[in-house]
């Protein structure tokens, strides 16, 4: 589901993405820091995925494409 996700050309316009309870691991969320598209976004929530640990959410906060302004929701694991 997420690889069809980043393929969406519709994804480089959203400025709020919400993927909580969707099992993301570690994994998801670095394939997710590397996506260019989402340069634009402004609020990612990726709560209650349960096998997502703070290497993951790491990731997300180093991307290169992510704002750093970005609003990251984590936890409620």
């Amino acid at each position: 589901e997420l690889e069809a996700l980043l393929a969406e050309p519709a994804l480089a316009r959203l400025t709020a993405l919400v993927l909580h309870l969707n099992q993301l691991d570690d994994t998801d969320a670095a394939r997710l820091a590397a996506c260019p598209a989402l340069a634009g976004l402004e609020s990612l929530d990726v709560r209650y995925n349960r096998s997502l640990t703070a290497l993951g959410v790491t990731a997300l906060r180093q991307s290169p494409f992510l704002s750093k302004r970005l609003e990251l929701k984590t936890g409620a694991r």
